[in-house]
C-alpha cells in the first residue's frame, strides 16, 4: 500500500486520482446527457410522427371533401345540361307537363349553384372561375324561364283556339336564346374541374 502511495506522489499525488475520478464521472455524466438527449430526439421525433400521421389525416380527408364536391356539381350540370338540350328540342316540350319541367330544372339549376359557392369557399377552384360559371349559370336559368312562360303561352293560346303563331315564334325565339347562353355556360363549367386545387 505504502509503494502505491509512493507512485501516486511519484506521478502527481493526488491530482492523479482526482484526473481518473473526474475522467470517469464524466463518461457517466456524458452517458446520462446522451441518453437525455436521446430520449428528447426520440419524444420529438415521435410528436413529429404524430404531426405528419394527423396531417396525412387531414389532407386527406380535404381532398375527399373537394372531390366529392366537384362530383356533386359536375353531376348537377349534367342534368341541367340535358333538359337544356331537350328543350332546344322543343318537341319534347310538348309531352312534358311544365311542372315537371320546372320541378327538374330548379333541382339541377340549386345544385349547381350552391355546389359552386362551396367550391369557393373551400377555397378549392379560384373565385374567378366559379364566379364566371355562376353568372353564366344565372343567365342560363333566365332563358330557361323565358322559354317556359312562352311555351304556357302557346299552349294556353292552342287551348282557347286563339292563333298561335306569334306565341310559336316567342316560343322558338326563346329557344334560340337558350340556346345562345348555354354555350359560354358550358365554357365556364369545362373550366372548373381544370381549376380545381386538392390538398397532397
Amino acid at each position: 500500500m505504502e509503494i502505491t502511495w509512493q507512485l501516486i506522489t511519484i506521478f502527481g499525488g493526488t491530482q492523479v486520482i482526482l484526473a481518473a475520478l473526474m475522467g470517469f464521472l464524466g463518461k457517466i455524466w456524458i452517458a446520462r446527457i446522451s441518453n437525455n438527449q436521446k430520449a428528447v430526439f426520440e419524444s420529438q421525433l415521435t410528436l413529429l410522427k404524430h404531426e405528419l400521421t394527423r396531417d396525412r389525416a387531414v389532407s386527406e380527408t380535404e381532398r375527399q371533401r373537394v372531390v366529392t364536391h366537384l362530383e356533386k356539381s359536375m353531376s348537377a350540370y349534367a342534368d341541367l345540361l340535358v333538359l337544356v338540350r331537350l328543350a332546344n328540342r322543343q318537341y319534347w316540350l310538348f309531352s312534358q307537363e311544365l311542372v315537371d319541367l320546372e320541378r327538374a330544372f330548379i333541382k339541377a339549376f340549386y345544385g349547381l349553384s350552391i355546389q359552386l359557392q362551396i367550391l369557393r369557399r373551400i377555397e378549392a377552384v379560384p373565385i374567378e372561375v366559379t364566379s364566371a360559371a355562376s353568372q353564366a349559370l344565372y343567365k342560363v336559368r333566365d332563358a330557361w324561364d323565358e322559354l317556359t312562360f312562352r311555351l304556357g303561352q302557346y299552349k294556353s293560346d292552342l287551348k282557347a283556339d286563339e292563333s298561335s303563331k306569334e306565341s310559336w315564334e316567342k316560343v322558338s325565339s326563346a329557344g334560340a336564346l337558350l340556346h345562345k347562353c348555354t354555350l359560354p355556360f358550358e365554357e365556364c363549367m369545362e373550366a372548373v374541374p381544370a381549376a380545381v386545387h386538392i390538398p397532397r
